[in-house]
């Protein structure tokens, strides 16, 4: 089991902006974002290879602020930001839980059964 905090706010995965071909980009907000959970990572996990197979993960977020959020698109942010650090992609995640609590500072709790 592994099990990591990342003291950070959860952004939604709609932090896109449209471009006048048509295309969608990723907003600057977007890229620090994965920037930072990268960084987190490296840092705090500097040997772990990506797991293999099929994942249970469990992510709680924490926020300061009681606004509604869609944890639904958090959860695939952070997902994707996690790409070939704690997995090697996404798809291997078979079983999910998420939750939102308040909390004194902003987080996210990742956990890998």
């Amino acid at each position: 089991m592994l099990e990591l905090e990342i003291p950070i706010k959860a952004i939604s995965g709609n932090h896109r902006n449209l471009m006048k071909n048509g295309r969608y980009f990723p907003s600057k907000e977007y890229k620090e974002f994965r920037q930072t959970v990268e960084q987190y990572i490296r840092v705090y996990l500097p040997r772990k290879k990506p797991e293999t197979g099929n994942l249970s993960v469990e992510f709680t977020f924490g926020f300061k602020d009681n606004r509604r959020r869609d944890i639904s698109n958090c959860v695939k942010t952070i997902e994707d930001a996690c790409n070939g650090l704690l997995w090697k992609g996404d798809s291997q995640i078979t079983e999910m839980w998420a939750s939102k609590v308040h909390a004194e500072e902003d987080f996210i709790k990742i956990k890998i059964l």
